[in-house]
């Protein structure tokens, strides 16, 4: 799969949905052992959180919001509206 060739999900997806598109589309390979510990590393948040964000069993907070903007370069403001801290 070419990266970025999925569109992204809408706003109504899942966090995790959009987490997995927005990994694919940096260069993380989902599929490769060690990329959860590897974004963890990468971004300061622990292993466990990414895990429970990638499986929808949790929404991020505002500073892992941050972080993952930071470790991804996207803009943090269209993080916390898919996070539920902002309105769309």
């Amino acid at each position: 799969m070419t990266h970025g060739s999925q569109p992204e999900p809408p706003l109504t997806a899942p966090f995790g949905d959009w987490l997995r598109w927005a990994l694919t589309r940096h260069g993380y390979d989902l599929d490769e052992r060690g990329v959860r510990r590897k974004l963890s590393e990468r971004s300061g948040i622990p292993a466990a959180t990414v895990s429970r964000l990638l499986r929808d069993v949790s929404q991020p907070d505002v500073a892992t919001c941050y972080a993952l903007g930071q470790t991804l370069g996207i803009r943090v403001m269209p993080i916390l509206v898919r996070a539920g801290h902002l309105p769309p």
